[in-house]
């Protein structure tokens, strides 16, 4: 069940939720109930969907599939327990008055990395832009860096010892957050950085906040940095994730790796994850990097239709 409840705490599409469900081997019934009590109290509309999808699928609670299954204990002392479907009917039920949520609704999704990382953002999952920002929603690069990171891939023996760490258009914050959550007891300094101060300081760190990490802690800095204009922080590495979406804000991106990789301490290197929705624009990417100085190679790739992503390390000649 643990992958079903990881599909359904991401807000993953029903039909790939009901496979997990169908794999899974065995049922607890109260602890069913417990992860989906969260879904609910964080997003009603999603578990309105999930409830009416198991209703329409009550033989996946057959006891005839080797689930061994209980009754589920309500927690009203005058209500006698129930099987397990017909709480789920009950739930339907339920939910038949929750409409349709705004597109300023804000949720909580738990993205789960490894056994040892996950992650509770607060996102506007319905909201692409607003105030000049697409940082409301986490996007799929920010996810694969943040899977490479929990993964600790050979390629990056070292990267436990960088103790100076900066984000990059760092948005609802949660690669910070998972390198935070793997690193965060080596880590001297953490610069969680956006060109949206507000963002930063809003989004970013309450998300922090949602994750049990101390943002009163000196080592976790939370600030504007606009990319050509603001200073950048002497650090060991540098993380981003959806920065190389357009041409015009790419030589301004590089400027910044080259003032952190050349002027200032020798070993560092940049990971950046970059969606390839334009071959251009990624093209573009590599040539300024090559203009400037600076190696660059692909070290990860997730092939996802339509647009796959890469994860560059990025280093001075």
């Amino acid at each position: 069940m643990e992958r079903f409840y990881q599909l359904i705490h991401q807000r993953a599409p029903l039909a790939e939720v009901l496979d997990a469900l169908s794999k899974a081997e065995s049922i607890v019934p109260e602890e069913l109930t417990v992860e989906f009590e969260l879904v609910r109290s964080r997003n009603p509309f999603y578990a309105k969907k999930l409830v009416k999808a198991l209703s329409e699928n009550t033989h996946l609670f057959d006891e005839d599939a080797n689930r061994n299954l209980s009754v589920v204990h309500r927690p009203t002392l005058n209500q006698e327990p129930i099987e397990l479907n017909e709480w789920v009917f009950e739930q339907y039920v339920e939910f038949l008055s929750v409409g349709a949520p705004s597109p300023m609704f804000k949720d909580i999704i738990r993205y789960t990395f490894s056994r040892n990382l996950a992650v509770d953002v607060q996102e506007q999952p319905l909201l692409l832009c607003a105030s000049g920002t697409t940082g409301f929603r986490t996007w799929e690069a920010a996810l694969f860096l943040a899977e490479f990171l929990a993964q600790s891939p050979p390629a990056l023996e070292d990267i436990s010892h960088k103790h100076r760490v900066l984000e990059l258009g760092a948005g609802t914050g949660l690669v910070s957050i998972a390198w935070a959550k793997l690193h965060g007891s080596q880590t001297k300094k953490l610069y969680v950085t956006d060109g949206d101060s507000t963002l930063v300081e809003q989004s970013a760190r309450n998300n922090f906040a949602l994750n049990g990490l101390d943002t009163a802690q000196d080592k976790y800095i939370f600030r504007r940095l606009w990319w050509g204009e603001d200073e950048i922080p002497d650090v060991d590495l540098i993380l981003a994730a959806d920065v190389t979406y357009d041409t015009s804000v790419i030589p301004h991106l590089v400027e910044c790796l080259v003032t952190a990789l050349v002027h200032q301490n020798s070993g560092n290197f940049a990971l950046i994850a970059a969606t390839v929705r334009n071959e251009e624009t990624v093209a573009a990417f590599e040539s300024c990097c090559s203009l400037r100085g600076l190696d660059f190679s692909i070290i990860a790739e997730k092939p996802i239709d339509p647009a796959p992503i890469r994860i560059y390390k990025i280093q001075h000649h």
